[in-house]
């Protein structure tokens, strides 16, 4: 699957185990009525995002899994997961300012 939508968070890596880390990023898409959906990277996948900032536009691929699980109760539940396992689009042009940091062309200068 695919979608389309603007970078607006981007989480941490996590260590999972001895030999898995993920990263969660989050992706707002729709224009009348904006929603947000939350995909995780792991391992190498998380070297996808490297280059994109906060607000860039993104498509992402990505496959669904669902899977059960017993409650402490008893009972059952099921979580879904959005993994992403591509990621296109354009970064945003950076600029450098006066500290010879870079900074987003639509950074304003206050």
């Amino acid at each position: 699957m695919e979608i389309q939508g603007k970078l607006i968070h981007v989480g941490a890596s996590e260590k999972i185990g001895d030999s898995n880390a993920k990263m969660t990023f989050v992706i707002e898409y729709g224009v009348e009525y904006p929603k947000k959906a939350a995909f995780d990277l792991w391992n190498d996948k998380m070297e996808k995002l490297t280059g994109y900032a906060i607000g860039d536009s993104l498509t992402v691929s990505f496959n669904i899994d669902s899977r059960s699980f017993n409650r402490k109760d008893g009972t059952k539940g099921i979580i879904t997961n959005l993994q992403a396992w591509k990621i296109s689009g354009e970064a945003a042009p950076k600029q450098e300012n006066a500290m010879g940091t870079a900074k987003k062309a639509d950074d304003l200068p206050f």
